[in-house]
């Protein structure tokens, strides 16, 4: 079998760093060869996972799916192929086999390279999916109005917020995300995501008081597929902020119970706390000792860290990753026990940082091409011992300005 001639290029990330290696974009001569590898040989593996990679990166969308539809018929399980059939989906729009695609690389051992940058497209598109799942559920309402719903399966709303302080208002996100996460501590309730929830409520366009109205709750629950809707709102100010809940029943549509509390704004946490077990009560649930200690301990003790955090619940829902970041990591700052922030925080990462479909299928490495980078690599002398300073600026070792070393392999038979 012949040798893919690709160009490879090794760039030295920073002073004493890692090499990180990526294939160049092939020539016109070295697409000639895989076009040729392809016709005469057609177990040649190597080379049609290179030339479907090619052709996506041209933009030829439908000359790649035949080639890496082969390769994953013969080999269902080859992770190169998946992956850029992942971003052939993506690219068109078809998020669900998008979606399978990057979850299967994921679970398949990755490149770690690649790893943060699939996890952040999956991430992408998973938020395609559950808007065009909101989108189906309000087109298909007039069918679902006779659906029951799944036992034991809750949607927490966002709090509306009834106060003149505007900068109360990321709590009503923020409580929401924190009694969902609450009510999730049994798996004898079934609590549906907030984003899922978030979405399905900007999709039919509820807005002020229809929050709150047990009409519309039964109507979103119903789509939702929930059997129960937990309401609150918040209003007062911070010396006296009054807490209230409904649990709405979707198949009634009136309330199963309301819990009210009021408090002091520092007191928001134990008053979030106190709701949470009423509301089980009213459910009808009977915590374990267990289930009630991961219940009743706190998220936060800060504030400050809850009003950025909801903050930055409010940039993720608008789809504005690098603003959600920003405000996770404020809340981590403010409080770096805050959990849930911490974990939202390297979320937003990999999705603010998340290169395109056509990026990563530029960065798969395919069978032979690997072998070369191992062969620059084991040309390049370990970075132990060496002085990073010195190379960085050309005064020894393989270092030059802009601290770039570049290989050229054509064929496999010389290094340039």
């Amino acid at each position: 079998m012949r040798a893919v001639a690709f160009s490879l290029s090794l760039a030295l990330t920073g002073c004493g760093g890692a090499l990180a290696a990526r294939p160049a974009p092939p020539t016109p001569a070295e697409i000639r060869e895989l076009e040729a590898r392809v016709t005469d040989d057609p177990a040649d593996v190597d080379a049609r996972v290179g030339l479907a990679r090619v052709r996506l990166l041209e933009g030829r969308p439908d000359d790649a799916q035949p080639l890496l539809d082969a390769v994953l018929a013969a080999d269902p399980g080859h992770r190169d192929a998946g992956l850029l059939l992942g971003t052939l989906h993506e690219q068109r729009g078809e998020f669900r086999e998008a979606d399978e695609r990057y979850r299967a690389y994921l679970a398949g051992s990755p490149d770690p390279a690649l790893r943060a940058d699939v996890a952040g497209r999956l991430e992408r598109v998973r938020r395609e999916l559950l808007l065009a799942e909101a989108r189906a559920l309000v087109a298909r309402e007039q069918e679902l109005v006779t659906s029951a719903p799944t036992p034991r399966t809750v949607a927490v709303f966002p709090f509306l917020l009834q106060t003149n302080d505007p900068r109360l208002d990321p709590l009503g996100r923020a409580m929401a995300e924190l009694l969902a996460t609450d009510l999730a501590q049994t798996d004898r309730l079934t609590v549906l995501e907030r984003m899922r929830v978030q979405m399905l409520l900007d999709e039919i366009a509820l807005a002020g008081s229809g929050l709150v109205d047990p009409a519309t709750a039964a109507r979103s629950g119903r789509l939702l597929g929930a059997e129960q809707v937990v309401q609150g709102s918040l209003s007062g100010d911070e010396a006296a902020l009054q807490l209230s809940a409904a649990v709405v029943g979707v198949t009634s549509g009136e309330p199963a119970s309301t819990v009210e509390e009021q408090d002091a704004l520092e007191r928001l946490f134990a008053m979030e706390k106190r709701l949470a077990l009423e509301i089980y009560r009213s459910l009808g649930i009977e915590l374990t000792p267990a289930e009630r200690e991961r219940v009743e301990r706190r998220h936060t003790d800060s504030i400050e860290a809850l009003l950025a955090f909801g903050l930055g619940l409010q940039a993720e829902d608008f789809g504005d990753f690098a603003a959600a970041r920003q405000n996770f990591t404020r809340a981590a700052v403010l409080d770096p026990a805050f959990d849930a922030a911490l974990l939202k925080q390297a979320a937003a990462e990999q999705v603010a940082n998340a290169i395109s479909p056509t990026e990563i299928a530029q960065r798969v490495v395919i069978g032979g091409e690997a072998a070369r980078l191992a062969e620059i690599e084991a040309l390049v002398p370990g970075l132990g011992g060496r002085d990073a300073a010195a190379e960085l600026f050309g005064h020894e070792g393989i270092g030059r300005p802009g601290g770039v070393v570049r290989v050229i392999l054509r064929g496999g038979s010389s290094v340039d």
